[in-house]
């Protein structure tokens, strides 16, 4: 006998006190497959099978459906986000706390928009510091300019060939 396909079971008989064994039941089936015990539930003829193929596809297209409406929503947000760094609101991020692939790379996404944002504070603040310098350095190239005029001026035609230690002399006097 196959042992694989079949299912056993042994019950005892017993004596009415319970006490002396009188014999055992022994039961063997065959054992259920998961179609046999539909089969058995609802015979389905061809078209029983028909209306069974039609709820499934119909049960799958609304599932399908709803999955795909869930992913298309959470894409759209990851898009309006996308759209909103490229006009440089680095500031903006998007919430999706899911975990999985597409909750990873939003996450991804939203830590490369801060790395971005502060990249770009730091090129601002650059800027502004380059700005203030080259503005001194004019600023220190006119007043030099301004220094040797006069001493120019005042020194006659010598005052051309002032040297820097006399430009700092004149400099540091009192204004009057």
């Amino acid at each position: 006998m196959d042992a694989e396909n079949k299912i056993a079971s042994v019950v005892p008989i017993r004596d009415a006190a319970g006490e002396r064994l009188l014999g055992a039941l022994v039961l063997i089936a065959l054992a259920p497959t998961p179609a046999s015990v539909i089969f058995e539930l609802a015979p389905i003829d061809g078209v029983g099978l028909l209306v069974l193929a039609a709820v499934a596809g119909l049960a799958g297209a609304a599932f399908g459906m709803m999955a795909a409406r869930g992913l298309v929503n959470r894409l759209e947000r990851l898009s309006n986000a996308t759209l909103a760094w490229r006009g440089g609101e680095l500031d903006v991020r998007v919430s999706d706390p899911s975990g999985d692939e597409l909750g990873q790379f939003t996450g991804r996404l939203n830590h490369m928009a801060e790395e971005l944002r502060a990249l770009f504070e730091m090129r601002r603040d650059l800027a502004i510091v380059n700005e203030r310098n080259r503005l001194a350095r004019d600023l220190r190239q006119r007043e030099t300019a301004s220094l040797r005029r006069e001493c120019a001026i005042g020194r006659g035609a010598r005052g051309w060939s002032t040297n820097l230690k006399s430009l700092r002399l004149i400099s540091k006097r009192p204004s009057t």
